[in-house]
């Protein structure tokens, strides 16, 4: 069985991710129900790796979107914890992506956990959530940069539908400001300050620490410059790193 110690070898940027994954098995193997919140690709790598190691088979993946990145998971238990709501654009194309994630985490200060994924189009605003926080959205119209929504639940499959430009970069650390300098071809200190001045968001969450290692899977959004998901990362004879990147359209 993988110990605490072996994970964290693989895995030390998400010390406390491993302590509740095995505080789930730990109930699971009791018979009890768990239910997740929305994990990331990159949490739900490490949640099913250790789930490998801890044996533990009677779980559930909830995708509330096909082609989502973010999802849930319960033990003992196929209910599904997730909805998907819907929104018409007030005129089309009038809120963007992180005009609406903004609100909904600084406004509504929701946490991450209960927020699933975000897709926005010209004509509508797909949001998977928590059933739990559903009439946060569906009891009031909310305004949004003095733009009303309406927030309905979606009955039908929603596909998002994601249009990328695949970039690769070479770089010489896993850093995140050298993966920004990178990705917005700016100097490695222009790149920290960027970072630390709380301009780049990982997976959703600000990071200003320009040392936090990057990994595949992960989403960085950095402000003027777009979101961007780590899709491959390998080390090259010479010791670089070849990134190859899905930047966002």
């Amino acid at each position: 069985m993988l110990n605490k110690t072996q994970l964290l070898q693989h895995y030390q940027q998400d010390y406390d991710l491993i302590n509740k994954i095995k505080g789930w098995c730990a109930q699971a193997r009791q018979g009890k129900i768990v239910m997740t919140g929305f994990l990331d690709l990159r949490q739900l790598a490490i949640l099913a790796a250790i789930l490998r190691q801890e044996k533990i088979t009677d779980y559930t993946i909830h995708t509330p979107f096909t082609n989502g990145f973010r999802q849930t998971v319960s033990f003992n238990s196929r209910q599904d914890n997730t909805v998907v709501l819907g929104a018409l654009q007030p005129t089309p194309g009038s809120l963007q992506h992180h005009t609406v994630l903004g609100f909904i985490l600084n406004q509504l200060q929701l946490d991450l956990r209960v927020i699933g994924d975000l897709y926005v189009t010209a004509t509508m605003i797909f949001l998977s959530v928590l059933t739990t926080i559903k009439p946060v959205f569906t009891e009031t119209p909310m305004v949004v940069q003095k733009q009303l929504l309406t927030w309905q639940e979606v009955t039908a499959p929603v596909v998002l539908d994601h249009q990328f430009t695949i970039l690769t970069k070479t770089v010489k650390s896993l850093r995140l400001d050298a993966i920004v300098s990178a990705i917005c071809n700016m100097s490695r200190q222009k790149a920290q300050a960027y970072v630390e001045a709380d301009n780049v968001y990982v997976n959703f969450s600000m990071v200003n620490n320009k040392t936090f290692q990057v990994a595949c899977d992960i989403i960085i959004s950095i402000r003027r410059y777009g979101r961007f998901k780590i899709n491959e990362i390998i080390l090259t004879k010479n010791q670089y790193y070849r990134i190859t990147i899905a930047k966002f359209a």
